[in-house]
């Protein structure tokens, strides 16, 4: 039995928009979804969420232990997190700087997506595309850049 109901949002159109803002509307509210827990039995599952990733992330090859016995984090995985960060704050700062004239917007806010995303995996949070989606869909306001 699916336990999460994921149906898309309806627009939020009155009657005082313009075509062109309705037409937004509609495309924004495509985009976005609900998700709906069915059960509570689903939401003690979830409240169980971080201590599960805590744990994986001890048991995975991010933390190793030594001869005594003391555990310490590969600094190959931190140099692997510090990388996609990297790669994420020169592309926010370029978004900044070109933030009037920004030619290739989509692909930037796609990359930075991917970036944090390998993160989540990296530190044993499983995470994709569709949870970074809805994540952000739920920010109330996106007109922050220029970056639709």
């Amino acid at each position: 039995m699916n336990t999460i109901n994921v149906k898309s949002d309806t627009p939020n159109i009155t009657y005082d928009m313009s075509d062109e803002q309705r037409d937004y509307e509609t495309a924004a509210a495509l985009k976005r979804s609900i998700w709906e827990v069915m059960d509570s039995d689903n939401l003690r599952k979830i409240r169980r969420l971080p201590s599960r990733w805590s744990k994986a992330f001890f048991a995975s090859n991010n933390v190793l232990t030594d001869d005594d016995g003391k555990r310490y984090i590969n600094p190959k995985s931190v140099s692997y997190i510090r990388a996609r960060r990297a790669n994420i704050d020169k592309t926010v700062a370029k978004v900044r700087k070109d933030r009037r004239n920004l030619q290739d917007g989509e692909l930037l806010l796609q990359q930075m997506k991917n970036d944090f995303i390998e993160i989540c995996n990296a530190i044993q949070i499983p995470f994709d595309e569709l949870s970074l989606n809805y994540l952000l869909g739920q920010i109330a306001d996106t007109n922050l850049t220029t970056i639709p």
